[in-house]
């Protein structure tokens, strides 16, 4: 989603224009083709990484484009490749992309990454390549170094090189980055240059004059962000009037922090919101509108005082695909809802309906009352609703929507009773969220009540489902709901619901302790921030719902304390087994070796758990994770047996004090022994550490009891080690030489003054310095 905003709006921005960039360019240039006169560069056989890192706007993909196509560029590297990354980092995919590039004609096809790793060796083996990896959000050390193992077999010289544009620095660490370039904000001078080109663009030396003034203003909160500029420039080109103008600096989105989950500063926000939806405010809109192939299209709808009114909207037949329509408490009046026509847009098959104030809930039930969609609508989203309770259209339903897909319900914190939904056929994902009044969910949300009544009553109607087609249902922020029924037990014998539902989600329902159990489609359960325990043990008690369960998620459920001994008689499909802050959980299902297809254990922070059960049996198990668990006092048992095990991260369980031979974990790519206090009381010289053949990754540490830091040496005999992380130490005067490893990262340590010639490093690794 966070790259997908940017990426929408770069699509509307002339991209072209390039301020203030020349001396980052030569830089970058600099590094690229004469990597020995750079001082951050380290001579190694593999491939080197530079960074471009900043922050979402700042051009960091545009600057990455011009020094691919600089002169310099083209001369030094005989073959050059640029492919997006963004946030799916699959190897398979980025290989394929890469071939396809080099290729050109797309003719030769690559079904996985052996194949597409041979063709590309056929086509770049001995050649100095520059290959452009744009917008990377992967931070996972093992996707990057076997991403990284790929490109090395390809065979290309050993002066290729690989450059890479983020916003996330540890990215770069992530990736090794011999040089990392941090690019900034533009200067003043380059900022009023580019907004000026844009902006300014067909307007009269009278009319530039007349805007000046503003435009500095506005530049001035677009902290220098090329993106926002040229955003912001773009919707300005077409205002004449100063008021439009003064409308847009003077917004309040421009006192927001920049976000920090998807990087875009109130700027961006400002834009994107005025592209993609009706915002109504004070009553009226103006819409800037065409019709081009007989489908109408709503680009930037700005708000000011004149304009049209909201009825407007009604004179647009021809909308299509997805509307959404914030700020709906201005709309007074059933009728001014109504007048939109909505009901009349048959094109329009995905609707979102936004309040963003509770104001009055008696007037926000007649407006959405008068929003009724046509019956063609694959999507629905209400969000911010005050009023008490739904209207009939939405609480009926089944008697019209036939073909809607999704159905959104959030924030609606005054409804106390949800929507006759069971009968939807083609229903497919349902959230109902921060419903703070809602305490029980019953029989009316599968069938209306005179439909259950009369079914009480006979005995036909067998075998009927509700939710016929529901796969995703998530049940989040129902703070006060206590109980979630089944339609009727009465006649549940001739009915069944949920038949397809693959993945439940219960999340802050702290309440809740009643629901229902029979899922025979379950591969995904998440339960978080419940009390009781008792949603999950209804669930995991019934065999039927553990046929197909792959995924099982339980976090903070506060009175759980052990879990069905069913789970691993039943549930030989579950691959991920999360358990989070359970601290009344004493024991695990003593058969959980059973769960032959387990590839991931996580128990973190479980604080009640004494002890774990065998593993000896699970042959999938890639990852286990066992931290802050204060009471274990043993490693689990058959733990050598788990050969196929890649990460092992035991921490912070102050009671363990060793760890069994574990030589027979030939996979073991990272290891992690931290925060074990008695364990740590001795030297770390354990032979069979030395013979894991794979192990790339070693934390290790606290060693505060010990008079001296212990020779780490040793550890350097494990050939295939490139990062070691070492936590905890006072006196940096009994640190020992380490000279082979690639990277050291220190962490928690007390002091700052340590650099590598504490370790007198080899010029084959990094040092990423102390920190406390």
């Amino acid at each position: 989603m966070k790259a997908w905003l940017l990426q929408q709006l770069r699509q509307n921005v002339d991209m072209s224009r390039f301020v203030g960039r020349g001396p980052d360019v030569d830089s970058l240039v600099d590094k690229l083709c004469n990597p020995s006169l750079d001082t951050e560069y380290v001579t190694s056989n593999s491939l080197s990484v530079v960074a471009i890192t900043g922050f979402g706007g700042i051009g960091k993909s545009r600057l990455a484009k011009n020094v691919f196509e600089d002169k310099r560029v083209t001369d030094t590297f005989s073959q050059r490749i640029w492919i997006v990354v963004s946030e799916d980092f699959n190897i398979v995919k980025m290989l394929l992309k890469i071939l396809e590039y080099v290729e050109m004609n797309g003719k030769e096809i690559a079904s996985c990454s052996e194949v597409a790793v041979r063709k590309l060796k056929e086509k770049l083996e001995g050649q100095r390549y520059l290959l452009v990896l744009d917008d990377v959000w992967n931070t996972h050390q093992g996707l990057w170094n076997a991403m990284k193992s790929s490109l090395e077999s390809i065979g290309g010289s050993k002066d290729s090189m690989i450059l890479v544009t983020t916003r996330d620095k540890v990215v770069a660490h992530t990736m090794h980055a011999s040089s990392t370039h941090e690019l900034p904000e533009l200067s003043k001078d380059d900022s009023w240059s580019l907004f000026k080109q844009v902006a300014f663009a067909n307007k009269s030396p009278e009319n530039i004059s007349m805007l000046e003034t503003t435009g500095e203003e506005i530049v001035r909160k677009c902290k220098g962000n090329p993106l926002a500029i040229k955003t912001i420039g773009g919707i300005l080109q077409t205002k004449q009037h100063s008021y439009e103008w003064e409308n847009i600096e003077q917004s309040e989105l421009w006192d927001l922090l920049q976000d920090d989950e998807t990087g875009i500063l109130p700027s961006l926000k400002l834009s994107y919101k005025s592209t993609i939806i009706c915002h109504l405010r004070k009553d009226w809109l103006r819409f800037n509108w065409m019709n081009a192939t007989g489908c109408m299209t709503l680009p930037p709808l700005w708000v000011s005082d004149g304009g049209f009114q909201i009825s407007e909207l009604g004179c647009l037949p021809h909308v299509s695909g997805f509307l959404g329509i914030s700020g709906l408490e201005v709309i007074k009046s059933k009728q001014d809802a109504e007048a939109t026509n909505i009901s009349e847009k048959s094109r329009l098959n995905k609707l979102g309906l936004m309040w963003n104030r509770d104001n009055d809930w008696v007037k926000q039930e007649e407006v959405l009352d008068g929003l009724k969609p046509n019956r063609n609508l694959r999507l629905l989203i209400i969000y911010g609703y005050g009023g008490e309770k739904f209207p009939s259209w939405i609480m009926r339903m089944d008697a019209v929507y036939s073909l809607i897909k999704i159905i959104n319900l959030i924030n609606c914190r005054r409804c106390q009773k949800l929507p006759t939904l069971g009968n939807l056929p083609s229903l497919e994902e349902l959230e109902i969220r921060d419903m703070d009044r809602l305490e029980h969910i019953g029989a009316e949300l599968y069938c209306n009540a005179e439909i259950l009544t009369e079914d009480a009553s006979s005995s036909s109607n067998f075998g009927v489902l509700y939710f016929p087609s529901l796969k995703k249902l998530q049940l989040c922020g129902l703070w006060n709901l206590r109980e979630w029924g089944e339609p009727c037990s009465g006649v549940r014998s001739s009915r069944s619901f949920f038949p397809s539902l693959e993945e439940l989600v219960i999340e802050d329902c702290p309440e809740l302790t009643t629901t229902p159990n029979n899922f025979p489609s379950l591969t995904k359960l998440t339960v978080i921030n419940n009390t009781s325990g008792l949603p999950v043990l209804n669930i995991l008690d019934n065999e039927s719902s553990l046929a197909c369960l792959k995924n099982l998620h339980i976090d903070n459920v506060v009175e759980l304390i052990s879990l069905s001994q069913k789970l691993p008689e039943y549930c030989t499909s579950l691959q991920t087994l999360q358990i989070d802050r359970c601290k009344k959980l004493t024991c695990l299902p003593e058969r959980l070796s059973k769960l032959v297809s387990l590839e991931l254990l996580h128990i973190c922070f479980c604080s009640g758990l004494e002890s774990l059960p065998n593993l000896s049996s699970l042959a999938s198990l890639r990852r286990l994770h066992i931290f802050q668990n204060d009471n274990l006092k043993y490693p689990p048992e058959g733990l050598q047996c788990c050969t196929s095990l890649e990460e092992l991260w035991l921490s912070i369980c102050s009671k363990i004090e060793t760890l069994p031979d574990l030589t027979a974990l030939t996979r073991l790519t990272i290891l992690c022994i931290r925060g074990m206090p008695k364990m740590m009381s001795q030297s770390p010289d354990s032979d069979w550490i030395y013979s894991l053949p794979c192990l790339q990754v070693l934390h290790i540490g606290r060693y505060d009891q010990l008079d001296h830091f212990p020779d780490i040496s040793p550890l350097l005999k494990i050939t295939s080690l490139k990062n070691l992380l070492l936590y905890g130490w006072k006196n940096q005067d009994t640190l020992r030489r380490c000279n082979n490893c690639k990277l050291l990262i220190l962490r928690a340590w007390n002091v700052f003054q340590i650099g590598p010639e504490t370790f007198h490093l080899s010029s084959n690794w990094s040092f990423l310095g102390a920190r406390s």
